[in-house]
């Protein structure tokens, strides 16, 4: 899946299928602005954050495109952001300002139930990004923009990459590494380092890496289902 950026009119941006080949099969949604895409783990439901219309407030959705609902997910008027599915799908990790500072927040992907803390880092801006496939781990970003990581059970937050600016990061299928982009080489590149730490290695640009796997030069953020049928 790729969210394709229009620029156009209120909205600026629509939720696209693509397949493996980079061929579009159709839209997934309304045009709306969203950012932070992610796949279940089943590859059935589409977790996002969206602003609203106005610009003025963030929530959690999740879409399930064989039964045509979308679902709300946060409704705090704080910003609620950068999701991320657990391993099982039935949890999700957000980050939220509704404590002044951003936290990181567990909430039950069927909407059940209230929103638990589980982790904040003081003044420092704080995203979740990921969930290991083990449940061990959560891949964040905090302070200026570096790479940390949250233990689980523990809720130890410990550093990865430090020293550059990250935009993105992901666990590799085995938990073994992280694909993360960041800015080291004075532009924007995606790289690839073990798990929880080793030598980096340089890959390619992001519009590049989004293009060879979704097949659209047009593509700002992308998530990549897995192999399980939508």
């Amino acid at each position: 899946m790729l969210v394709a950026q229009t620029g156009k009119g209120v909205y600026a941006s629509e939720l696209m299928w693509f397949d493996r080949a980079g061929k579009p099969t159709g839209a997934s949604s309304k045009p709306s602005w969203y950012n932070n895409v992610q796949i279940s783990p089943d590859g059935r439901r589409i977790l996002t954050d969206q602003t609203d219309q106005d610009g003025r407030n963030i929530d959690v959705w999740v879409q399930d495109p064989s039964r045509n609902t979308t679902t709300r997910l946060t409704f705090d008027p704080a910003l609620d952001t950068t999701p991320a599915w657990s391993p099982d799908g039935k949890q999700l990790v957000f980050s939220s300002n509704r404590s002044l500072n951003f936290r990181l927040y567990l909430k039950n992907a069927d909407g059940s139930g209230s929103e638990q803390e589980i982790a904040e880092a003081g003044a420092d801006a704080f995203n979740s990004l990921a969930w290991s496939r083990d449940g061990k781990y959560i891949l964040t970003r905090r302070r200026h923009n570096e790479l940390w990581y949250l233990t689980l059970p523990e809720r130890t937050q410990k550093p990865l990459i430090q020293g550059w600016v990250v935009k993105a990061a992901q666990f590799s299928p085995t938990g073994a590494g992280v694909a993360y982009a960041s800015n080291e080489s004075g532009s924007t590149e995606v790289y690839v380092a073990p798990f929880p730490g080793g030598e980096r290695k340089n890959g390619r640009s992001p519009t590049e890496a989004a293009r060879n796997r979704g097949g659209a030069r047009t593509a700002r953020n992308c998530s990549i289902s897995p192999p399980t049928p939508r």
